[in-house]
């Protein structure tokens, strides 16, 4: 997904109670949702290494990087390549 992408799907409205034991009301949320399907998409999308964990893990730490740094978090270069190599072999990059 990105900025903007709208989505449809069709799901059940399950009811709840919100609030303290005093002040309870009833809200409803929607829940179990099914055929999810983006509406808009702008631009071709890259595939994605859903089948390699760590090249996936290599992508998520590539894309997030500037916040894994800000925050502290290591940034393992060996998942990194691990990403690369998957591109170098799927993509042909």
């Amino acid at each position: 997904m990105q900025p903007g992408d709208q989505v449809t799907f069709k799901a059940r409205v399950a009811r709840y109670e919100k609030g303290h034991f005093e002040h309870r009301q009833r809200d409803y949320h929607l829940t179990r949702p099914t055929q999810v399907r983006c509406l808009t998409i702008k631009q071709p999308r890259a595939q994605l290494p859903i089948n390699d964990k760590n090249a996936l893990i290599g992508y998520i730490m590539l894309q997030n990087r500037d916040f894994y740094l800000a925050n502290h978090r290591p940034v393992d270069d060996w998942y990194l390549s691990q990403y690369r190599n998957w591109q170098k072999h799927v993509c042909g990059n």
